[in-house]
């Protein structure tokens, strides 16, 4: 499989719930492994684009890897986008990631999430809840 890149592909109804894939040469559903990028921004700013360098260089260093950079609805004054929109939009993402993962061919029980300041927080907060991993869980 050759090299893929996307660029603001949807995850959700949402116009904030938009991703770029960055997808290896070589891919297959065995062996590929999965980062996604969560943006800091005290969950009210940011953007995905923070990360574009940064995966550049990660790219060179781990050729092997499908990545996955991620934008997420931001809290608004006036309670727009209240937690836990942001919690559910990772999971959307993740369960987008999970329902391609055959045509793009990775294997989504190899994956990591990785976040700057607020992403991060949001990561380890989704981590901490296990049944959010599938919709098939929260049913």
């Amino acid at each position: 499989m050759t090299q893929s890149d996307m660029k603001n592909v949807s995850y959700g109804s949402d116009s904030a719930q938009k991703m770029d894939v960055y997808l290896p040469e070589g891919r297959n559903n065995d062996s590929t492994k999965i980062i996604v990028f969560i943006h800091g921004g005290s969950w009210s700013g940011g953007d995905k684009s923070e990360f574009n360098e940064a995966i550049v260089a990660l790219r060179k260093q781990l050729p092997d890897f499908a990545m996955f950079n991620i934008n997420y609805r931001l809290v608004r004054y006036g309670g727009v986008n209240r937690f836990p929109a942001q919690i559910d939009d990772i999971k959307a993402a993740l369960n987008f990631i999970d329902n391609n993962a055959s045509d793009y061919n990775i294997n989504p029980e190899k994956i990591v999430l990785v976040g700057a300041s607020a992403g991060a927080h949001l990561a380890s907060s989704f981590y901490s809840r296990k049944n959010l991993r599938l919709s098939a869980a929260s049913s």
